[in-house]
């Protein structure tokens, strides 16, 4: 999953989740594994020099740890130049999916009448966002 990716390349080279804002830019996902991927990117937002090591040291869980630690020696399957434009691809999609859920709740609220005016402002927003 897109999720995976991004937690892979971000155990490869954590600095490129500054790149990332959990709470705008993934507010709205609810799928698997957002969770971690958010937990990550707030390790490295408070630690910028932060180590693979410490990111997975910090869960708790055996089983997660595991998992994270055999990510982090999974062979990534793009050249190194351009992991950063992976992820940014990465980032782009994961932005998108979260403005389409935001939209599709706001759409459900206007159905039903219930939208404040600050949904109506972010409705307007959201749909003249240009297609690309």
């Amino acid at each position: 999953t897109l999720v995976h990716q991004a937690i892979k390349i971000l155990l490869n080279e954590p600095s490129l989740a500054i790149k990332l804002n959990p709470s705008a830019d993934l507010k709205y996902l609810d799928i698997k594994g957002i969770d971690i991927l958010n937990d990550i990117i707030d390790l490295v937002d408070n630690n910028r020099s932060i180590k693979v090591a410490t990111i997975i040291h910090h869960f708790e869980d055996d089983k997660l740890r595991n998992f994270l630690a055999e990510l982090a020696i999974e062979d990534i399957l793009v050249n190194p130049g351009e992991l950063e434009k992976e992820f940014d691809d990465i980032v782009l999609s994961l932005k998108k999916a979260s403005q389409r859920k935001e939209l599709n709740g706001l759409l459900k609220k206007a159905k039903n009448k219930s939208l404040s005016k600050s949904d109506e402002e972010r409705l307007a927003e959201l749909t003249n966002i240009p297609k690309n």
